[in-house]
């Protein structure tokens, strides 16, 4: 597992346990949630690097 998405996923953990995923902060949850998979379904290093840098700042 490369760093940037073990970062995201604990990021993404954490939405979920502070129960802010798709309530507080439903912009930046579904946001989050695109970038997610785009890591995934993508592998695009600079797309990847981008949203873990916008998920550190949400």
């Amino acid at each position: 597992m490369s760093a940037p998405l073990a970062f995201q996923g604990a990021w993404w953990s954490k939405m979920m346990v502070e129960g802010k995923f798709g309530l507080v902060y439903p912009y930046c949850s579904v946001f989050s949630f695109f970038c997610f998979f785009a890591i995934f379904l993508r592998k695009d290093l600079e797309e990847r690097g981008w949203c873990v840098t916008l998920g550190a700042f949400t």
